[in-house]
């Protein structure tokens, strides 16, 4: 197994100032960037609810999901539906986690997951989709996550009792940008210091910090980054508000290359549970 230095992820980490830069089409599209970050945010959460239908690990939805940011971090809503990219990646990154579900699966999954017909697409779009993102990704495709290093550090520290809380703080990492600007590492340091402070334990998390040999300023910064996840008191988009903010930049725009979603009869497999927001 090769490191996370050694992989293709430390080469594709992206600066603050890219990520402020990003989807400039959605923006002249008439997205405002609140919009863009909460068109985001509720593929993410619909990301999570199609690996709880398909019965995938966490790891294949935090894949998808990084696939997913990256994607949007050089491409734009206005030219792929994220409708369709954000199962696309839950199906490509199965595969690369070697948890493989099949695109028949994913599809089935889609529809038990939201009952509105404009998130249904066939395998076949699935499958054109996930070419699109190897050649964008460049078939780098190996994703180091947070919670590894993050047990590891845990284990080294005695700081068990840190596990829950630390643990669903990287989770929360994913509904941010950090994922795509920081080490792994760093980002697990982040959460296991913030843990500490949370629990009251500051000072034995100040301590254990000084003994690391680490970028702080960038500790700083995740911790800033999953302090605000947690804090934040913004409504998350519903399904129908995302479905007019897509509709109206379709229609707005002349680079869209939107693909008709499919809207056969639904079956039994295909069940309208989560269809709400």
């Amino acid at each position: 197994m090769f490191s996370f230095w050694e992989s293709s992820h430390s080469q594709m980490l992206f600066s603050h100032e890219e990520v402020v830069a990003s989807n400039p089409k959605d923006r002249d599209a008439g997205l405002t960037p609140e919009e863009i970050r909460r068109i985001k945010e509720y593929h993410v959460q619909y990301l999570t609810q199609l690996g709880r239908s398909a019965k995938v690990r966490q790891r294949v939805v935090a894949t998808a999901v990084v696939y997913f940011r990256r994607f949007y971090l050089r491409n734009s809503f206005v030219e792929y539906d994220p409708r369709l990219t954000a199962p696309a990646c839950l199906y490509l990154a199965s595969k690369v986690e070697e948890s493989t579900v099949h695109a028949r699966h994913v599809a089935q999954a889609i529809r038990r997951c939201r009952k509105e017909t404009l998130f249904w697409f066939e395998v076949k779009d699935l499958l054109e989709t996930e070419m699109v993102l190897l050649e964008d990704m460049a078939f780098s495709l190996a994703i180091f996550h947070p919670y590894r290093p993050l047990s590891q550090l845990l284990e080294d520290a005695g700081f068990s009792e840190f596990l829950r809380d630390a643990w669903s703080l990287v989770n929360d990492s994913y509904s941010s940008e950090v994922i795509l600007v920081h080490f792994p590492h760093v980002i697990a340091v982040a959460a296991v210091h913030l843990t500490g402070v949370m629990q009251g334990k500051k000072a034995e998390a100040e301590a254990w910090l000084e003994t690391l040999r680490i970028d702080r300023a960038a500790v700083t910064l995740v911790t800033e980054a999953l302090l605000a996840v947690c804090h934040s008191d913004t409504e998350r988009m519903s399904t129908v508000e995302c479905i007019q903010l897509l509709e109206q930049v379709h229609a707005g725009s002349a680079h869209s290359r939107r693909r008709q979603p499919s809207q056969p009869p639904p079956t039994d497999e295909q069940g309208t549970e989560g269809g709400g927001g």
